[in-house]
């Protein structure tokens, strides 16, 4: 009898557990146990049945308003822009035209010179403008003179600049100084600070203008942000060395004399693409190079101030003096110019390698190439070469003076030579048909005489850069 019970209570609870089980699985069929239809969320149907947000519906409308759309100011005025941004988002200020008027990251906004300049504010793609008038100063009794309207300095530097600044009363007694306090005001902080005495502390690479304000009259002086300040020989080499990018910037403090320094650039086929700016100094004799390459110590060591590849290299206001090459694989500059970046990745960015205000002297002991081999794009502008043999001889038929006839250029880009003029001792000739391979030609010469080369320069280069004679070779008035 126990045992039929038993067995009664087991077929019971199996009983139970199987139509359990069939009613859970016809729910999650969709339907209940009689047959009716469920409601019951997939990953199927939520897709379909919730609003789930997209792309397009996650962007968010940002708008941005300026609290003023048009000014009217006078040359040395400064004020502010007030940016309105809803929702709230970081804003982004730039100036059509710095030289006009310049902005700081705030919105601060100083008048330069006479002229018109847009001031945009700028917040995740939406845009408010401010159109900027700048009319002349005003005629005041007071002025501030300034030691110098730019400064170079480098981060992390020891010596830093100080802004000299003097308050001046121009009256019927003359001009004489007031001693009034002067005020100094960074536009970008970011770049660079400045205390109340004037010292320029440098914060990044980049550039900014700096406020100097007394006696109710404002002028402005900029500061420039460099990577480093080139000082010596060995300086100037390390920028060789290091894996220097288009954004590093390098500035000379010092003429650079390269007596008793070998040139040796650490590694066979240095690419330079970095700003150099000479401040108006000299890179002067350069005469012992590395003889053989790193790699191979049977074939000689190319010669050239910057190596194998110039890509967007940015060079301006330098001398090069008493540069001796000694072997036929060499080029001034460098092997080539390019505008393509130095990964090779094609796409990328092409930067421009330009050069501006550049003064060279080369000698050479046996026929090489002028300033570069080759030219893929580029331009100079402003550039005085003197080119001669060591030995006083002529330059052989096939010497060309800017690159080599059978190197020209391939099309990356465009390439204009203005105001270059090249004089080569004996003569020499220019690149064939320059105008079909892409590379613009104006207001460029090649002298044989010394008399035609400063005849040239004299007419060519502005005066208040160069300094220029009918019987001198030009140098550059700051230098």
């Amino acid at each position: 009898m126990k045992r039929f019970i038993y067995s009664l209570i087991a077929l019971t609870i199996l009983l139970a557990v199987c139509f359990g089980t069939v009613a859970c699985k016809k729910k999650g069929d969709g339907t209940s146990g009689d047959g009716e239809s469920v409601s019951t969320p997939t990953s199927e149907s939520v897709s379909e049945s919730v609003s789930t947000p997209t792309s397009e519906s996650e962007k968010v409308n940002v708008t941005v308003k300026l609290s003023e759309t048009a000014k009217t100011v006078k040359a040395d005025e400064v004020f502010n822009l007030t940016a309105t941004v809803t929702p709230v988002r970081s804003v982004r200020w730039t100036s059509s035209d710095d030289k006009v008027a310049a902005v700081s990251s705030t919105g601060r906004v100083i008048a330069k010179k006479e002229g018109t300049a847009t001031i945009t504010a700028e917040a995740e793609g939406s845009k408010a403008t401010c159109l900027v008038t700048v009319t002349a100063a005003d005629t005041s009794e007071y002025y501030i003179l300034t030691d110098k309207t730019e400064y170079l300095t480098a981060v992390g530097t020891e010596t830093p600049k100080t802004i000299n600044a003097k308050v001046y009363l121009s009256d019927g007694n003359g001009d004489r100084e007031t001693g009034e306090a002067i005020a100094f005001e960074s536009l970008d902080e970011s770049v660079a600070t400045v205390s109340e005495s004037g010292v320029i502390t440098p914060v990044s690479v980049g550039t900014t203008e700096i406020i100097v304000s007394g006696a109710g009259v404002n002028t402005y002086i900029t500061a420039d942000v460099y990577t480093a300040a080139i000082t010596t020989p060995y300086e100037w080499l390390d920028m060789f060395k290091e894996d220097e990018k288009h954004d590093d910037r390098y500035y000379l403090e010092n003429d650079i004399d390269f007596i008793g320094v070998t040139y040796d650039f650490g590694k066979d086929f240095p690419i330079f693409s970095a700003e150099v700016n000479g401040n108006f100094h000299t890179v002067k004799n350069i005469t012992e190079w590395r003889d053989k390459r790193y790699s191979d110590p049977t074939r000689d060591a190319f010669q050239g101030l910057f190596g194998t590849d110039v890509f967007g290299m940015r060079l301006k206001n330098i001398a090069f003096k008493n540069i001796r090459f000694t072997k036929s694989d060499c080029a001034v500059i460098g092997d080539s110019m390019r505008m393509h970046p130095g990964n090779y990745q094609w796409g990328d960015p092409l930067y421009e390698t330009k050069l501006t205000n550049v003064n060279i002297e080369a000698i050479y002991d046996v026929d090489g190439s002028g300033l570069f081999k080759t030219v893929y794009g580029g331009s100079m502008e402003n550039v005085f070469a003197y080119l001669r043999r060591s030995d006083g001889s002529t330059f052989g038929s096939n010497f060309n003076c800017i690159v080599r006839e059978d190197y020209l250029n391939w099309g990356l880009g465009t390439s204009e030579f203005t105001n270059v003029i090249v004089y080569v001792e004996g003569g020499t000739k220019w690149e064939k048909a320059p105008s079909s391979v892409g590379i613009t030609i104006k207001n460029s010469y090649i002298s044989a005489t010394r008399q035609d080369a400063l005849y040239r320069a004299f007419t060519t280069f502005d005066k208040n850069v160069w300094k220029l004679s009918e019987k001198t070779l030009p140098e550059f008035v700051a230098g």
